[in-house]
C-alpha cells in the first residue's frame, strides 16, 4: 500500500511538473483529489490484490481484475468530469494503462513479499 501511495505521489508530481494536469484551486475539490489518490486507490488496489489470491480459477482472476480496473477508471473519469483535475490531453485508453500497471506491479509486489515471507518460514529447517 505505501508503495502504491508513492508510485502514485511520484506519478502526479511529474505530470504536474511537465504540465500535463492542473489540480483544481477549490479546496473542497482538492481534499477530494487527496483522498481519491491517497486513500481510495490504494485501498482498492490492497482488496484486488488480496480477492485476486484466494480466486482460484483463471477466469475468476481476470473477471476480478477487470471490475477493480472499471472502478478505477471510473473514479478517473469521475475526477475529470467533476473539475477535480483538469488533464492536459487525457485519454481513457492512456489512464487504463496507467491502472493495469498499478494493478499488475502491486500483484508483483505481493508475489516478492510471499516469496520472502515463505523463505523467511524456510530458514534454519534444513539444519
Amino acid at each position: 500500500m505505501l508503495i502504491s501511495i508513492a508510485a502514485r505521489n511520484y506519478t502526479t508530481i511529474l505530470a504536474l511538473q511537465l504540465k500535463w494536469i492542473h489540480i483544481t484551486e477549490d479546496s473542497i475539490l482538492f481534499i477530494v483529489f487527496l483522498i481519491h489518490r491517497e486513500i481510495i486507490g490504494p485501498i482498492l488496489v490492497l482488496m484486488f490484490i488480496n480477492i485476486y489470491w484466494k480466486t482460484p480459477s483463471g477466469v475468476k482472476r481476470i473477471t476480478v481484475f477487470a471490475l477493480f480496473l472499471i472502478c478505477l477508471l471510473g473514479m478517473d473519469l469521475f475526477s475529470s468530469t467533476s473539475g477535480v483535475i483538469t488533464y492536459l490531453n487525457w485519454n481513457l485508453l492512456k489512464a487504463g494503462i496507467g491502472n493495469t500497471a498499478f494493478l499488475i506491479a502491486g500483484l508483483g509486489l505481493s508475489k516478492v513479499l510471499m516469496y520472502l515471507m515463505q523463505e523467511s518460514t524456510n530458514y534454519g529447517k534444513g539444519l
